[in-house]
């Protein structure tokens, strides 16, 4: 078994990981498109439990997988598993695979655990680094502490993207990413997250923002009842109004993905990360690709940044919206040949699908030109059910 230095997982979450990635293969092929080794890392990268390589392993090890050309398509026993991922012979590979990281008890993952020890942040004595609590391709982050409130943060270390893209000299990336900061730190609104602080001259540059400890919205994909239908509904709501507030004060997100929405403790939204995929761009005459943050949510882009477009316009957040909306419901990454929402989950209401369509469209003009005009769709289609239009519904803090 070659998984080293990872940490101890459950082989219900191994098995749930390799079915996500099998099944999106097949959703691939069926659409008639494939996916690159790079390309299938781009668009895991932080969503599995362990690193998208130590998964190919397996599957190519045992067969499930193939390369064709450079690109990845399922063998027969790869479709049979995709169709029955909890079949015994799968079960069993993996216990033979990922037999030295899995662990099936939760108490005994909870001993393993280090007890993780407040160390301040370098340079900076008012907050108290504590446990990492998520990665990405421009740094990581983690929880923190400020020292004399003793309020809980978020602390965002940018380290890795000076590595990355050194074509770029530091400096630059610094300005860039003082700009869009200072844009994201302007909005003010119940479903974004705030900006605590900043710091751009450390050794290792960092922000601090507001601290949310419901985790993000990948928690939530795919429902199962009627009352996870309404609480994906309004979670669909609180996205639209916050990105129409933003909208209206001129700032674009252009990198939406489940892991950029987080949820307080009352369930909440909290959109994060505004901006940040404008950070690195292509130099003038390179064939590098535009946009460099984004490419670990390519699953979630338009047409038009994935085309290299670099203007900044509202229908790219409405498309990637869209997008999320329907994994939301579904558990599934729409693809170009994939069944309406209504198809797929019983009991949805069928407008549903006339608003996952509009804001989805490959051709800009064809889709909603704001989300002015979604939530006028919306509201007309279901009246008073969801309250009425601009009236943002938040969860009850008692509750």
């Amino acid at each position: 078994m070659s998984v080293e230095n990872s940490a101890a997982v459950s082989k219900e979450v191994l098995l749930q990981d390799i079915t996500q990635i099998l099944k999106q293969i097949m959703r691939d092929q069926r659409d008639g498109r494939s996916r690159t080794l790079a390309d299938m890392k781009a668009l895991y990268s932080g969503n599995l439990a362990l690193e998208f390589p130590e998964y190919f392993k397996f599957l190519n090890k045992y067969n499930y997988v193939l390369l064709k050309e450079g690109r990845l398509i399922l063998s027969d026993k790869g479709i049979a598993a995709a169709a029955d991922a909890a079949g015994t012979r799968i079960i069993e590979e993996i216990e033979h695979f990922f037999g030295n990281v899995i662990i099936d008890a939760q108490e005994d993952i909870e001993e393993i655990k280090e007890v993780p020890t407040p160390t301040p942040i370098r340079q900076d004595p008012k907050y108290l680094r504590l446990e990492q609590i998520g990665s990405g391709v421009i740094g990581s982050v983690y929880k923190g502490k400020h020292t004399i409130t003793s309020h809980l943060v978020a602390i965002k270390e940018i380290k890795d993207l000076f590595s990355y893209y050194s074509f770029i000299q530091r400096s630059e990336v610094v300005i860039r990413l003082k700009d869009e900061l200072s844009l994201a730190a302007s909005l003010s609104h119940p479903c974004i997250i705030n900006i605590v602080d900043v710091n751009l001259e450390a050794s290792v540059p960092y922000f601090i923002i507001e601290y949310a400890p419901r985790g993000n919205l990948r928690q939530y994909i795919g429902v199962k009842s009627e009352e996870e239908i309404r609480m994906a509904i309004k979670i669909f709501l609180q996205i639209c109004y916050a990105l129409h507030y933003a909208h209206r004060q001129g700032i674009v997100h252009q990198n939406l993905k489940p892991e950029n929405i987080l949820f307080t403790a009352q369930n909440n939204v909290k959109i994060s990360d505004f901006g940040m995929n404008r950070i690195i761009r292509a130099r003038p005459g390179t064939q590098i690709p535009h946009v460099f943050i984004g490419a670990q949510s390519i699953a979630y882009q338009p047409p038009e940044i994935l085309a290299g477009n670099e203007e900044v316009i509202k229908q790219s957040d409405i498309y990637s919206l869209g997008i999320i909306f329907y994994e939301m419901l579904t558990g599934f990454i729409p693809g170009r040949r994939s069944q309406l929402p209504s198809e797929v989950v019983k009991g949805l209401p069928s407008a549903i699908d006339k608003i996952f369509d509009k804001m989805t469209r490959d051709r800009i003009e064809e889709r909603y030109e704001d989300f002015e005009q979604v939530l006028d769709d919306f509201y007309s289609m279901f009246k008073d059910e969801y309250g009425k239009m601009g009236e943002i519904v938040l969860s009850d803090p008692i509750s």
